[in-house]
């Protein structure tokens, strides 16, 4: 049953409905856990070989699958029972924390194993985004889409703050065991949520030929070019994925290097960021309207990279960190759009489909961290945050002065549970 009209702006509102609250709390195992390895896997090549270059590259080999996987996961994912889908990638995700738990306390890990288990993260990632967040948007409810995303992202944001934090205070004290530990006991608890769902049969069941496959992806590509605000949103991710994500990469390094933080400190300095994110997202989920979701989300990478640009900038510990909570505000902006525009103006049969090719602009950051970490190499962490963030403004510059939509389309729904814009 509905719920009052009067409730529906509250944040919270969508946990009222059957199953959204199972799906957000496996999010939040699964989140903790992205964070937490990400965090630890570069402190762990950072500490075993002192280049910015190898810590940009663990983040890039978590984030490669994305690129080639986003698009057809989603499509593959169509003729499948979503939760059997999920139940087996956090099953996947259980087995390597237990294999990497194991290494740890032998005392085999390496930078190659530590490699392999970032591209095991990010085949998973390429197939839990698109399929968990459209479950969630659906169980909420479509005319609750702001809200779902919104506490989504929120409750992602707190999991990045909680993970920077925790992930340096664990290292610091137990080591990289204690991480692989806690995804042990964070991929059990999630199973054990999602075990709790009803099963979701999927809306065709036949088999699917690699052709198939291929043709859904590029039917995919077409739907989004039908739509110039779909197009510029794909667009802008990708310039935000290849030009302000790689600061955290980086950030870690600057941490170190130019304000002389350990690896709490550095935990405690990547969690500003996050924590800026969760209170805007907090806003935003709170009060914006349907007319402001593309001009927030156009002008999202603006406000992240002047942050990391005031970052890069800061004298002392004190301004890089009131640096990167600025910046959160752009982030929040950036993701929870990010999720809401391809669901909320993509035809109903196209929304796992349109979030799958959002995953595959997420995909393009390796391309990003490759690019900072060699700048890194040449210029220095702080010196290669500067030029990266000069290039995502430029970019962001051009897409919206292609895409004016980004700024000017007023969304409001339709009666098939998709949506229509304005200009």
């Amino acid at each position: 049953m509905d719920l009052p009209v009067e409730s529906r702006s509250h944040l919270l509102s969508v946990m009222r409905r059957p199953g959204a609250a199972r799906l957000w709390a496996a999010g939040v195992a699964v989140s903790i856990m992205r964070w937490l390895e990400m965090l630890a896997f570069s402190l762990f090549a950072l500490s075993e070989t002192g280049s910015a270059l190898i810590v940009s590259l663990t983040v890039f080999a978590r984030m490669l699958p994305l690129l080639f996987l986003g698009g057809i996961a989603s499509s593959l994912v169509e003729r499948r029972d979503r939760r059997t889908t999920l139940l087996v990638a956090l099953g996947t995700m259980l087995a390597s924390a237990v294999a990497l738990f194991g290494a740890a306390l032998a005392d085999r890990l390496s930078v190659p194993l530590v490699m392999l288990a970032a591209v095991l993260g990010g085949i998973f990632w390429a197939v839990e985004t698109p399929l968990r967040r459209t479950m969630l948007a659906e169980a909420g409810g479509m005319e609750r889409i702001g809200q779902s995303m919104g506490l989504e992202i929120a409750t992602n944001q707190l999991t990045r703050l909680t993970g920077a934090v925790m992930g340096g205070t664990i290292v610091a004290l137990l080591g990289l065991g204690g991480i692989f530990f806690s995804g042990v006991l964070f991929y059990a608890a999630a199973i054990l949520l999602i075990l709790g769902l009803d099963r979701s049969p999927p809306a065709r069941r036949s088999a699917r030929s690699a052709r198939e496959v291929l043709r859904g992806l590029w039917e995919s590509i077409r739907e989004a070019r039908r739509s110039r605000l779909l197009t510029g949103s794909l667009l802008i991710s990708a310039v935000f994925n290849l030009w302000a994500f790689p600061y955290f990469a980086l950030g870690p390094v600057v941490g170190e290097h130019a304000l002389g933080l350990g690896p709490s400190g550095i935990g405690l300095l990547m969690g500003m960021e996050p924590l800026g994110a969760l209170v805007g997202s907090i806003l935003i989920a709170a009060r914006l309207r349907p007319r402001l979701f593309a001009p927030f989300y156009g002008l999202s990478p603006v406000v992240f990279v002047l942050g990391t640009t005031l970052f890069a900038l800061a004298a002392s510990s004190l301004l890089a960190h009131a640096a990167l909570f600025g910046a959160g505000f752009g982030m929040a902006a950036f993701a929870v759009m990010q999720m809401v525009l391809p669901m909320y103006a993509a035809p109903a049969s196209m929304r796992v489909r349109m979030v799958g090719l959002m995953a595959m602009t997420i995909g393009v950051a390796p391309l990003g961290l490759a690019h900072a970490g060699l700048l890194a190499e040449w210029l220095g962490a702080r010196n290669a945050l500067l030029v990266i963030a000069a290039e995502g403004g430029l970019a962001t510059l051009a897409v919206l002065l292609r895409y004016p939509q980004l700024l000017t389309a007023r969304l409001h729904p339709d009666h098939t549970g998709g949506a229509v814009g304005e200009n």
